[in-house]
């Protein structure tokens, strides 16, 4: 085995490897150390930079196994024995290592020593050789090449220690005193940690029976006295001081012998060398870790984890029903319908159970749905629909989209949301709206009673209102369901002026306030008689303009509104995608598409859901909309997109139709935000394809193509026009490109994507100043990373995440907040 096997020494081929020690870049070109270790389960190599690898990964130690096998030298394969002096590398991990002979290491540590300079790093330097014999020390300076007058000058300040002791401690006699018996005691236990002190306390102990035998006859030295004295002189040499010193008066002044001194230097002079050698450190990781108390659950806030209060009848199959067979065999399946011999098509029902008596379901709610949700009374919903009212047209009266308004109310912060009790009606002024930047975020924290359960299941898409007065979120989830989470309710004070003379909802008859009372009262009892939701009134703790207080008697029983509405399901599937849209501020309508082949826009103005497009073949897999909500973008699972003019309702496509523009399914499809012409797809097909509105239509082709090796999740634009994208796949890679420059890779970072059945795939995003991405990590973190080096930023956690989030969210105006959302439909606002 030759030495350029054990440490390589060379240039960077590629700017893409990273410092085991310090876990910085390594330039292309820069010099670099490898070790072959291994790492996840497999031999690969190591890179250090020179000087940290000198530093921090290399000592020297004696072989002192408790087993007989003691390693062997990587470079020439000669077995070490007990006693002998080793060379240790390391890859950044104390785990991962290699064994050289003094001679090896000096021959494949020459060239790294001479290109880091004797300025910055010489051979005296390397941990461990202050505790080596004089002919060890001996055997190093000739093998590393050190000059007779260092040698000199090191021995000088270290002086050489007697070699290891490769005996067993020998047996305690019988017979002793009580005072040698507890020296005897005190020095087995630094025997078990110190072996090289065993010569001389063997020595120690034959001049100790002497001296302990006059003791005992003249009873002028107490074992608990010369046992408190040798720590403490101990403890002033560990620490420097100058009564521990050989030869100094402390000592005598304490009572101390000749040989107790030399045993209190020979104990300090140990204790440096476990010092140098980590080796405290060491034992503290192999430690069992103490048990972290859990912390207390938070209380829980959103929709209920219980819905169902009826019991539904026992399923039995026709056999037991006494129904005869009727002879039909089932020809075909796909999503949502059974296709039988005879050509018929069964399609499921909305409870999920299939009888005679039933009507099959539509694959979507058609026409109009009125804003009205399942957790609240009907003045609540009048409240909300108030607020975003107000929050749509305080978003158009802003400068620009996408920033904060001159004199606005931030709302990204803990502090600034402060009530009325704070001097404000939503906290302090937003300064001169700067956008958080990606260094910033690792400030952010996660406060209890920002989290909340907004939908009924998985969260597949979140995004923050562009309202920087407050914080709303809109989320959806895989059964088609949509829920609103005003985050300040109790904070915030909707506006006078805000309210309009009329309400905006539609009171709704006398039988749907008993229904949804009775639904109240069933979710109170399940809940083991907290009050539901249901019975909040507004979003200030009063009641809402329009309604008195006793008007929403149909809320049930009068609990504290917590902000979340869940509303009555706009679709019946998988929810592709979920904007805010419209306006001069976009926020006048919330656009929301799903897998059942519909797209709905709600105005909140109106306070009604219309269905613009409606499919019964398609099944919608992404969707994007412009800024002004007047253009839609939709792609399926065949790999087909349509172009949609939103103001044309129930009309599924326009200029040219739908266009087969990958052979999989397409998983995203992104608008450039400031140029709204230029889009970009993702698709399981491995591809990334960019294209141009202008020359949309049969026969179009994409400006630039690029991919992953395995399906990708997600292609996103950056916020701020640049045409950069970011990427996320399969082959545990998130990528950055230059849309400008035809789809130049920029970057490439090495993540964990692999999510397997039970999680979504993780989706990368943008920070709001596309400083940065944000994805989330198996291990519970939100990792944060730089746009343009890929390091880490940082990783946000808390105690009160205790689920992997998949998809995040940045508000649009760059407030400091971050949500994140995971598979139970918990959301999580990160903020200062």
């Amino acid at each position: 085995m030759g030495e350029e096997a054990s440490v390589k020494f060379e240039q960077a081929l590629s700017g893409r490897s990273t410092c085991r020690a310090t876990g910085e870049k390594i330039d292309k070109g820069e010099w670099r150390v490898g070790l072959e270790v291994w790492i996840s389960g497999r031999v690969a190599t190591a890179w250090t930079k020179p000087l940290p690898f000198l530093k921090d990964c290399c000592h020297l130690e004696y072989a002192l196994n408790p087993s007989t096998q003691q390693g062997s030298c990587r470079a020439t394969g000669a077995k070490f024995a007990r006693g002998d002096v080793r060379f240790v590398a390391t890859a950044g991990d104390p785990s991962k290592k290699l064994y050289l002979s003094l001679a090896a290491a000096g021959a494949a540590l020459r060239p790294v020593l001479q290109h880091v300079g004797g300025g910055a790093f010489r051979p005296c330097q390397l941990a461990g050789l202050e505790a080596l014999a004089a002919k060890d020390r001996a055997a190093f300076f000739q093998a590393f090449e050190v000059s007779k007058d260092e040698a000199e000058r090191f021995d000088a300040e270290h002086p050489p220690l007697p070699p290891p002791s490769l005996e067993k401690p020998a047996a305690k006699g019988k017979g002793r005193g009580k005072e040698a018996k507890a020296e005897e005691k005190e020095e087995g236990e630094e025997e078990e940690l110190q072996q090289a002190e065993q010569g001389e306390q063997k020595e120690g102990e034959a001049e100790e029976g002497r001296d302990g035998g006059a003791a005992a006859e003249g009873g002028q030295r107490p074992a608990k006295r010369a046992k408190r004295g040798g720590r403490e002189s101990a403890a002033e040499s560990a620490g420097g001081g100058s009564r521990g010193s050989a030869g100094g008066d402390g000592g005598e002044a304490q009572g101390m012998t000749e040989l107790e001194r030399q045993r209190a230097q020979l104990i300090a002079r140990n204790r440096e060398r476990l010092m140098a050698l980590n080796l405290p450190g060491m034992a503290a990781e192999l430690l069992p870790q103490p048990q972290r108390k859990a912390p207390a659950a938070a209380q829980h806030k959103g929709v209920s984890r219980k819905r169902l209060s009826e019991v539904l009848p026992r399923r039995e199959s026709s056999r037991l029903r006494g129904i005869a067979a009727d002879g039909s065999q089932v020809h075909s399946e796909r999503h949502g319908e059974v296709v039988v011999v005879a050509g018929e098509v069964i399609r499921r029902y909305a409870s999920g159970t299939m009888t005679e008596e039933q009507e099959p379901q539509e694959r979507h709610p058609q026409g109009e749905l009125p804003f009205e949700s399942s957790n609240c009374g009907h003045a609540t919903d009048e409240a909300f629909i108030q607020l975003l009212a107000h929050a749509a047209a305080s978003a158009n009266s802003g400068a620009a989209p996408g920033s904060p308004r001159k004199g606005a109310k931030a709302a990204g912060s803990k502090a600034a949301a402060g009530g009325k009790g704070a001097g404000g009606k939503g906290g302090a002024a937003a300064g001169s709206g700067a956008i958080m930047k990606a260094a910033e975020m690792k400030r952010l924290q996660l406060a209890p009673d920002d989290v909340a359960k907004v939908t009924k299941d998985a969260t597949t898409h979140l995004a923050f209102h562009p309202i920087t007065d407050t914080l709303i979120i809109a989320c959806a989830d895989k059964k088609g369901n949509v829920g609103l989470w005003h985050v300040n309710e109790g904070q915030y004070e909707l506006p006078s002026e805000a309210r309009p003379a009329e309400p905006i909802l539609k009171r709704p008859s006398k039988a749907s306030e008993r229904a949804t009372e009775q639904a109240a009262a069933d979710v109170s009892n399940e809940q083991g008689g907290q009050a539901a939701t249901s019975g909040a009134v507004s979003l200030d703790g009063s009641a809402a303009a329009g309604t008195a207080a006793s008007a929403d008697s149909s809320g049930g029983s009068g609990g504290a509104f917590d902000g979340v509405v869940a509303l009555q399901p706009p679709h019946y599937e998988y929810i592709c995608g979920l904007k805010w849209a419209g306006g001069s501020g976009r926020g006048a309508s919330l656009f929301t598409a799903s897998y059942d082949g519909s797209l709905r826009r709600l105005d909140v103005e109106r306070g009604i859901s219309e269905l613009v497009v409606s499919s019964e073949d398609a099944e919608y897999s992404c969707m994007d909309v412009t800024g002004d909500g007047r253009t839609a973008l939709l792609g399926d699972n065949e790999g087909a997109l349509v172009l949609v003019d939103t103001r044309q309702a129930q009309r599924p496509a326009t200029d040219g139709g739908a266009l087969t523009v990958h052979g999989k399914k397409i998983n995203t499809v992104s608008i450039e935000p400031l140029q709204e012409q230029v889009f970009a797809t993702a698709s399981t097909d491995t591809s990334i394809r960019l294209w141009d509105l202008r020359a949309w239509g049969k026969g179009a082709k994409p400006v630039a193509t690029a991919g992953h090796s395995q399906a990708c999740q997600a292609a996103l634009f950056a916020p701020h026009g640049s045409r950069r994208l970011v990427s996320t796949s399969f082959d545990n890679t998130v990528r950055v490109w230059d849309g400008g420059a035809g789809l130049a890779q920029r970057l490439s970072i090495k993540h964990d994507n692999n999510t397997g059945r039970w999680v979504l795939p993780f989706r990368a995003v943008w920070t709001p100043a596309a400083d940065g991405v944000i994805v989330g990590n198996m291990k519970r973190f939100v990792d944060i990373f730089d746009a343009q080096s890929g390091g880490m930023l940082a990783q946000l956690s808390s105690e009160h995440m205790t689920a992997i989030a998949s998809r995040n969210a940045v508000h649009p105006a760059g407030l400091p907040v971050l949500a994140s959302a995971t598979n139970s439909g918990r959301i999580h606002v990160y903020r200062r």
